[in-house]
């Protein structure tokens, strides 16, 4: 049990694409693993969590704030989806054991400064 929550973001490959070449944020034969290690694009997202968490209300327990992580792989039904794409909890909790764990690590350490 945590007082805050975390993230696991897989982004869209072709709005990561967009988004880079708006911004002029790195090159054009970059893989999407690549992409998403840019300090900016981890910075747009969150602020676009921030933007969302703000546009719904949302109470300091439900924001993300910079608690997420962006991953390469796709969410696959029938490993942590279900046929109608909803997440199932357990299973995406047991398949990104080491992200989650990473994530709170790192913001653990932040509030201890």
């Amino acid at each position: 049990m945590r007082n805050h929550i975390v993230a696991i973001i897989h982004p869209d490959r072709e709005e990561l694409r967009k988004f880079c070449r708006q911004f002029g944020i790195g090159e054009e034969q970059e893989s999407h693993e690549e992409l998403m290690k840019h300090p900016e694009v981890f910075k747009q997202i969150e602020a676009d969590l921030a933007r969302l968490a703000k546009d719904n209300n949302f109470n300091s327990l439900e924001k993300v704030k910079a608690n997420f992580e962006l991953v390469p792989q796709e969410f696959e039904v029938g490993t942590v989806l279900t046929p109608t794409m909803k997440l199932k909890r357990k299973d995406a909790r047991d398949f990104f054991a080491t992200e989650i764990a990473r994530i709170y690590k790192r913001a653990d350490s932040i509030i201890s400064m």
